[in-house]
């Protein structure tokens, strides 16, 4: 049976009533709007990524942000969440040189979120681990190091041999390609133990469930593309296949897009300027799926349900036109139009919640600020409007037929 991890349901909470007076600019079909973006200030430069989660036990979401290298230190800011949408940085957490990928999950089972964070290059290459206390200022331990191969770019977490323990895979840039750690359950990890035919050149990872066995499987998005690794159920991994389109991979993430029941795979190309979708097929191969063009450094994605229907959707975080763009679910294997917002200067990342506790999905997307100061951009979504039901005698306005996030 899947464990159900934090960093799943840690997507719901806050956002900021500063700026909500400004009126909105609906796209040309009125379907999706966002409140004007309002920024919130981290203590470092060279936003890399974001997680959310209720890291102080107040029910309102907070944000996790790895910074840097840059003007100034490497950090994760933990940015606690106000449930009116806005955010403070309460502490920053000094990581080894370029913090980058994040993840949150249940590591010593407490019922408090963890981090997950890969730091360093060619030397002191590691992933800290830091454990949630819990208490009303969000405070994290740090409670390990775990060597790495050779530029760790992004960790992801599930239950990879179902003994119950949360464990880690880690894709490494330079060399040591994917790296499994298997979680002791009290916040420690054994050593990290490769995946074969996992290679080198990583970008991103993400976890799924492919072929139908109940195994998590990985998704590894390198310089060539996407491979797929498939879980035998005791944290070991066979290679799996190609997905995606052969091309530089910046993003990948995993959702059930077209409601069938199976995994698909949504990745960002980075220097082919699209986002590309494979459906999956449920016995681990994939169809290949649309191709939509949006432009160029689209630096992370997200599969989730974003506006008020029942489709999912995908929202990237476009870095050179310093918006975030959702492609909306039009049902089954269709997709609408791409709709832009602007979402600060050179976004980094991207997390989807609700920030400001009206059951729709707000993003929150930290941005480069052109190598300054760093910011993370808060959109909260404008609730659609009431329908109109016309009658003879009048007319009368009910609620809107809407699923809620998430």
């Amino acid at each position: 049976m899947r464990l159900i991890l934090a960093g799943e349901i840690a997507a719901m909470a806050a956002l900021a009533v500063a700026g909500l007076d400004a009126a909105p600019s609906p796209p040309p079909d009125g379907s999706l709007r966002f409140n004007p973006p309002v920024p919130y200030e981290v203590s470092s430069s060279e936003p890399k990524d974001v997680v959310a989660g209720y890291f102080n036990n107040d029910e309102f979401l907070d944000l996790a942000v790895s910074s840097g290298p840059g003007k100034f230190d490497d950090v994760v800011s933990i940015m606690l969440g106000d449930r009116r949408g806005g955010f403070a940085e309460n502490r920053a957490y000094t990581t080894a040189l370029g913090p980058r990928g994040l993840t949150t999950a249940d590591f010593n089972h407490d019922s408090i979120p963890d981090l997950a964070v890969t730091a360093g290059g060619r030397d002191a290459a590691t992933v800290h681990i830091l454990l949630g206390r819990g208490n009303a200022e969000g405070d994290f331990r740090p409670a390990a190091d775990l060597p790495t191969g050779v530029f760790p770019i992004a960790v992801a977490a599930d239950d990879f041999n179902h003994d119950t323990h949360v464990d880690l895979a880690v894709a490494n840039n330079v060399y040591g390609g994917v790296l499994i750690y298997l979680g002791y359950g009290d916040g420690t990890f054994a050593a990290g133990a490769g995946v074969p035919g996992s290679g080198n050149m990583g970008t991103d990872i993400a976890v799924g469930y492919f072929n139908g066995d109940e195994h998590a499987d990985l998704v590894f998005a390198h310089y060539y593309g996407l491979t797929t690794f498939m879980g035998l159920g005791d944290g070991t991994f066979s290679i799996g296949g190609a997905a995606g389109s052969g091309y530089l991979t910046q993003s990948v993430t995993v959702g059930d897009l077209d409601v069938d029941g199976h995994a698909d795979i949504a990745c960002a190309e980075l220097y082919m300027n699209r986002m590309v979708v494979s459906w999956g097929r449920g016995d681990g191969t994939f169809t290949p799926g649309p191709m939509v063009t949006i432009g160029s450094f689209l630096m992370d994605l997200k599969i989730a349900r974003i506006n008020a229907d029942a489709h999912p959707d995908v929202v990237v975080a476009f870095q050179d036109g310093d918006q975030a763009v959702v492609i909306r679910g039009a049902g089954g294997r269709s997709l609408s139009a791409p709709l832009a917002f602007d979402a600060g200067i050179q976004p980094a990342a991207v997390v989807v919640g609700d920030f400001n506790g009206d059951r729709f999905a707000d993003l929150a997307l930290p941005f480069r600020n052109w190598g300054d100061a760093a910011f993370v951009s808060i959109l909260t979504q404008v609730p659609p409007p009431p329908r109109v039901h016309r009658r003879s005698g009048g007319q009368r306005r009910l609620p809107v037929e809407v699923t809620p996030w998430p």
